[in-house]
């Protein structure tokens, strides 16, 4: 299967813009407010506001796919699709469950702003950023085509970052569990140009975040899903842990090098071996000294004396020797 690189600014993989808890997400009908305040009292948070249900993970899936379409038609802010080939894209079901819920799946995109009061790092500082993500959507009544429209601030921001990942859109399918997926943006982000990466196992929690607050707990969760991102992604990283302080763990994750691609072995040629033939010693003695011990004419000295006798390669060389 080829690859699906879907390009996403670094920001918006270091903050979660969805929940891993889906039951707690399908309880807020009304509104929601999520902030990650710095914890050095600046005032300087990331912000996800929604007056209506917040994203999970198949919200991810939708949004990256459609991301994906934009990218692919050089950054459209609108797309048109069949909605058949969004769910079928994305792995889902296609019966008429399935398509309420993508259309439930705009409705939350559309109602979720964000806000990085000081936050967004673009490389070389932080900013302060405030934009939505999808703008609107609906269906053609004749065409039945899903249309979105992208917020342009949004869409604007991905295309032209450098600060950027790339996301493999077919091996997060693969991920299922939404601590996986959310573990593996995290991982995406950081090991671009390290081989290592240190963090305290209830700072990780955080960042995911997870409701789990004892780094026994953490780690427990944690192990798994780095199973999965290992034995489902190209993301080849194993992690450790190692105890600081009472109750404290570090979490040590280590991407394996790359193994070199194994050269094909050479054939080799097997040597000439010499037929017990007295007639085919005569014939090679028959050859210019130099050119006795010549494979290949050795080879086809052998082929012409079985298919044709003695004689006629008798004659063939002697009248090869006076030329």
């Amino acid at each position: 299967m080829a690859k699906e690189m879907v390009k996403q600014d670094i920001n918006l993989l270091e903050y979660p813009l969805w929940f891993q808890d889906e039951c707690e997400a399908k309880r807020t009908q009304t509104g929601f407010v999520w902030r990650i305040s710095k914890e050095d009292g600046s005032g300087k948070e990331f912000v996800l506001k929604t007056s209506f249900k917040p994203p999970v993970k198949t919200d991810l899936i939708f949004l990256l796919f459609l991301l994906l379409e934009s990218q692919k038609q050089s950054w459209k802010d609108e797309i048109r699709i069949s909605r058949y080939q969004v769910l079928k894209s994305c792995g889902l079901g296609t019966g008429a469950p399935w398509y309420e819920r993508l259309e439930e799946s705009l409705e939350r995109w559309e109602e979720v702003s964000l806000e990085f009061n000081g936050v967004f790092y673009n490389g070389q500082e932080y900013k302060t950023l405030h934009f939505g993500i999808v703008d609107s959507w609906g269906i053609d009544e004749k065409t039945k085509l899903l249309r979105v429209r992208f917020s342009p601030e949004y869409l604007s921001m991905i295309k032209d970052t450098s600060y950027c990942r790339f996301l493999d859109f077919n091996q997060i399918k693969k991920l299922r569990s939404p601590l996986a997926t959310r573990l593996y943006q995290l991982l995406v982000k950081t090991f671009k140009n390290r081989d290592t990466w240190e963090i305290d196992a209830v700072l990780l929690a955080e960042k995911i975040p997870m409701k789990q607050k004892f780094p026994a707990h953490i780690v427990l969760k944690i192990k798994p899903a780095m199973n999965r991102i290992y034995k489902y992604t190209d993301l080849k990283v194993t992690v450790e842990e190692r105890k600081k302080a009472r109750g404290e763990t570090v979490l040590v994750f280590t991407k394996e090098a790359a193994k070199p691609k194994e050269k094909p072995l050479e054939k080799k040629t097997p040597a000439f071996v010499m037929p017990e033939n007295e007639d085919f010693k005569k014939l090679v003695s028959m050859l210019p000294p130099e050119r006795q011990r010549q494979k290949s004419l050795l080879e086809l000295v052998s082929k012409a004396f079985t298919e044709n006798g003695f004689d006629f390669v008798a004659w063939n060389i002697r009248y090869a020797n006076k030329g």
